[in-house]
């Protein structure tokens, strides 16, 4: 079972985070991004919910959630391709892979400079994280978060935090 909330923002300005922000996450050992990846660790750490952005505009049609395809290759965040197997659940717009489902998001939707508008993905069962983190070797602060405290009762409730918070 998973659950895909993926609440568009429109009209993003990506840029260094504010200081209050950098040191929130600096100071549990997260290394600052940029406004919109840290925002989206920030919530992971005050809710123990795991969020991914991705660029909206780098999506081809809106996203779901699928099983991986024989095959299907998948470069991720960290710059390494891993070669998905159909029991590895992804995140995918109409054409690809765009992220691991709750284990790490992909290099081409990523955050980027240039970005204009936002979506975001929310929750995943986490035995299936738990699963495919480890058969592709690919541990990650939000497989961790997944598998040991995310729960799908407050999805609502957690949709608009980042939302709120990357105006600041």
């Amino acid at each position: 079972m998973s659950h895909l909330l993926h609440p568009k923002i429109d009209n993003v300005q990506v840029g260094p985070s504010p200081q209050w922000l950098r040191a929130k996450i600096e100071s549990v050992g997260i290394r600052s991004i940029n406004n919109i990846v840290d925002i989206s660790n920030f919530v992971m750490l005050e809710l123990g919910q795991p969020t991914h952005a991705f660029d909206a505009d780098k999506l081809k049609g809106g996203i779901n959630v699928r099983l991986a395809r024989e095959g299907e290759k998948f470069l991720a965040l960290d710059g390494k391709t891993y070669s998905l197997k159909p029991d590895n659940l992804v995140v995918a717009d109409q054409e690809r892979a765009v992220g691991i489902a709750g284990v790490m998001g992909g290099e081409e939707t990523g955050d980027g400079i240039d970005q204009k508008h936002s979506a975001r993905e929310r929750y995943f069962l986490p035995a299936s994280v738990r699963r495919t983190a480890r058969n592709l070797n690919l541990p990650s602060d939000a497989s961790y978060r997944f598998r040991t405290r995310s729960r799908s009762g407050k999805m609502v409730l957690r949709a608009s935090p980042a939302r709120d918070r990357t105006d600041s």
